[in-house]
């Protein structure tokens, strides 16, 4: 029968270690400005066509009558 073992990093030897140490950022806790301005500029350009054509539903009968496709 075999047995492995693993040494243990970070409970010991090293306490300065953080795994997490190159993701913490000090400049804004939110994240990248440039991220949020990307993500919302793409649900923009989803939802701004469903929206278009929500809005253009609403005519009168007289529209639709005249010219249904429209």
């Amino acid at each position: 029968m075999t047995t492995a073992v693993s040494p243990s990093v970070g409970k010991g030897k090293n306490k300065t270690y953080d795994p997490y140490a190159l993701r913490k950022s000090a400049k804004t806790p939110w994240g990248n400005p440039v991220v949020y301005f990307f993500s919302l500029l793409l649900v923009a350009l989803c939802v701004g066509p469903v929206l278009y054509i929500i809005i253009g539903g609403f005519r009168t009968n007289a529209q639709i009558t005249r010219d249904p496709a429209g």
